[in-house]
């Protein structure tokens, strides 16, 4: 019980390094990056994330699940900004294909696929993939060897550098960092206070 309530009481310092207002707000360019979700909504989660990062490959989809099925769905927006890691193969190849996704309005059926695949990936199947997930194949594979692409590649590793990224995934709740689990119940729960907050700025 001792070790549940140390267990309790660091979650709640988590939570609260969060929920409370600290430095400036990071910031995002989110030009062509399909977020889902309305662009009115009052939270959005910014989603720093490796192709090939197995943690990711967990919380990106079970994120995304999140905020587009129940209490969650139509008032949050989540975008993702792909952070390829160094030590993990593939890791440029999946984010070039994140951003030729998303250049389709395509992105999260292709993420989904991707993650989904994690154990059997190779960058030469993503073109496969993408065709699976409903994306113009040719279109995508143009698009993932186009120098627009990498360059908006190198800009978002950048960017995250920018942000104090230093691993993945890496979640801001806007423009905050978000400190905690990272399971689906721990998320959905953070964004339903933030959401509370900001309805009733009680906190």
């Amino acid at each position: 019980r001792r070790q549940d309530g140390v267990k309790i009481k660091a979650a709640l310092i988590e939570r609260a390094r969060t929920m409370t207002p600290g430095k400036a707000a990071a910031t995002f360019d989110l030009n062509g990056a399909d977020p889902v979700g309305p662009a009115a909504a009052s939270i959005t989660v910014v989603a720093y994330a490796c192709g090939r990062c197995p943690m990711c490959a967990k919380v990106m989809p079970e994120l995304y699940r999140v905020v587009t099925t129940g209490a969650l769905r139509g008032r949050v927006r989540l975008a993702l900004r792909p952070f390829p890691l160094r030590d993990h193969p593939g890791a440029v190849e999946a984010g070039l294909g994140f951003l030729a996704a998303a250049r389709q309005g395509k992105l999260w059926p292709f993420l989904l696929r991707v993650y989904g695949e994690f154990k059997t990936f190779k960058p030469e199947r993503l073109a496969e993939w993408a065709a699976a997930a409903g994306l113009d194949r040719a279109a995508f594979v143009a698009a993932m060897a186009a120098p627009e692409t990498r360059a908006r590649l190198v800009a978002a590793k950048k960017e995250g550098l920018r942000n104090g990224v230093e691993m993945t995934p890496s979640l801001f709740l806007n423009g905050r960092r978000y400190h905690g689990a990272l399971d689906g119940e721990s998320l959905a729960d953070i964004l339903a206070e933030e959401l509370d907050r900001l309805a009733r700025r009680q906190y």
